[in-house]
């Protein structure tokens, strides 16, 4: 589980055949991916090459210093668990905040919408209907019919599905945002990160420099599986959404900020975190000819940041008792 981490785990499991006995186990290539929706957010080192001809082999000191300090925020804030780290690539960290398969999320909207707009009393005209249908294999049928098309609707409505409308996703993206402005914040206070800023090969000589990183999300569907042989497996997301965090990533360099979000994710938070973030740009993908709104969150590099420094306990008290009023009141933002 470490290994893969709690996500990883879940579809790599799901990839294995057991052997007879279930003492051994084969990966099996033929298992199909399972369609979920989830926040994603790409996570990268600025002027990682120029880092990485410096160090050499001590890179990997550094990427670890960093990738500690970004587990440890994207987990502590994540809602119920639900961040983590689903790919460590060098110079990039692909963190997946998993909503749920997009077939549970549908069937538990749609059972919400039946119980919000459900009459007294309907439960009971239901069943005088059904026995008056005179023989099970009717009312078998019935219910295999509706199945059926409960099940296209998912496939067919994949990309409509307007995940603002389920309840508590203000809270749950409002989380997965904290969480990497928390990493911001972390990494400009971590002791093992400030002490690379005075690393003479980082900065030539020249003076101190300045270990970043830079952030970019999307919302969306993604296809969660396995993919590879029994050399090696990778669990991974497959989607344009899981694309469109990475080039909101890279186009932080274009505008000058450190943070990108697409115009989906600003759209699932609450009103008091949208309130903090800026509208940069308006444009259109390629690939795509819909017009999307792209914002960031005007972080800066403060040298303040040690004085907000938090015990493990405290930071993760804080999580718990996270509010909306957080966006005004926290000394991090």
């Amino acid at each position: 589980r470490k290994c893969w981490g709690v996500a990883g785990a879940g579809i790599i499991s799901s990839n294995l055949a057991r052997q007879e006995g279930g003492l051994t186990s084969n990966f099996n290539p033929t298992v199909p991916g399972q369609a979920v929706y989830a926040l994603f957010a790409f996570v990268a080192i600025d002027e990682f090459q120029s880092h990485l001809h410096a160090l050499k082999g001590d890179i990997m000191i550094l990427i670890n210093d960093i990738a500690a300090v970004l587990h440890e925020e994207v987990y502590r804030w994540g809602y119920e668990d639900r961040g983590q780290c689903n790919k460590n690539l060098g110079n990039a960290f692909l963190m997946v905040y998993k909503i749920g398969a997009v077939s549970e999320v549908v069937e538990k909207r749609e059972r919400a919408e039946q119980v919000i707009f459900s009459r007294n009393g309907a439960s009971s005209t239901i069943r005088r209907r059904r026995a008056r249908r005179g023989s099970l294999e009717s009312s078998s049928s019935y219910h295999s019919s509706t199945s059926q098309s409960a099940n296209c609707f998912s496939r067919s409505k994949v990309d409509n599905i307007d995940l603002s409308s389920l309840p508590g996703i203000r809270t749950f993206t409002d989380r997965a945002l904290l969480g990497l402005l928390k990493t911001f914040a972390g990494i400009h206070r971590d002791k093992a990160i400030l002490n690379w800023n005075n690393d003479f090969r980082l900065s030539c000589g020249v003076g101190a420099t300045s270990i970043n990183l830079i952030f970019g999300m999307d919302a969306g569907w993604a296809v969660e599986g396995a993919v590879g042989s029994r050399y090696k497996i990778d669990a991974t997301y497959l989607s344009p959404h899981v694309n469109m965090a990475s080039r909101m990533m890279s186009a932080t360099k274009q505008y000058g900020v450190y943070f990108l979000l697409s115009q989906a994710v600003e759209g699932l938070l609450s009103t008091n975190a949208q309130q903090t973030l800026r509208h940069v740009d308006t444009v259109t993908v390629k690939g795509s000819s819909v017009q999307q709104k792209i914002f960031t969150y005007d972080a800066k590099v403060r040298s303040d940041f040690f004085l907000y420094s938090r015990s493990e306990s405290l930071a993760d008290l804080d999580s718990e008792r996270y509010s909306t009023a957080i966006w005004s009141t926290d000394q991090d933002l």
